[in-house]
């Protein structure tokens, strides 16, 4: 077995050096990057950080919402799938903040919502329709069963 080097991985805000953590992960390296392969794993060992636990799709920081970017952070970083080398490699992955809709400011009313309730389609209400008059049925024959028995 010939040993090789850590796989890490580590969290950006997008145009910055500022770390993003990912609290599904539990082992952090010294540096501060999240262990994907530890240190001395054999050379050729493969590694995939495409799941959700390596690259959660967003991450929250002071607050705020940050959404995975599709860009890569070239040349700084190595594959995200591979093998482990004899060097170790680091994995970024960028994040961007995601844009929450603005809060109307004080004294300003809402738009009101003009469209009306949402009751559902047609084939619903017909469906509804059905299982009532089938119940209806159902009803009026166990009752008449009844009496039959009865009389």
């Amino acid at each position: 077995m010939v040993s090789g080097g850590k796989v890490s991985v580590k969290y950006i805000i997008e145009g910055t050096e500022v770390t993003l953590e990912n609290p599904a992960i539990s082992e952090v390296d010294s540096n501060g990057n999240y262990v994907v392969k530890k240190e001395n794993t054999e050379i050729g060992t493969p590694y995939d950080t495409t799941t959700m636990i390596f690259q959660p799709k967003r991450l929250m920081k002071d607050g705020k919402t940050y959404e995975l970017t599709a860009r890569k952070v070239a040349p700084k970083t190595d594959p995200i799938t591979g093998e482990v080398k004899a060097e170790d490699q680091l994995i970024i992955y960028e994040y961007r903040l995601v844009e929450e809709p603005e809060a109307p400011t004080p004294g300003q009313p809402k738009k009101p919502n003009v469209s009306g309730p949402k009751t559902g389609d047609a084939s619903d209400i017909q469906a509804h329709g059905l299982l009532v008059l089938m119940s209806g049925i159902l009803i009026f024959a166990m009752r008449l069963k009844k009496r039959r028995e009865e009389g």
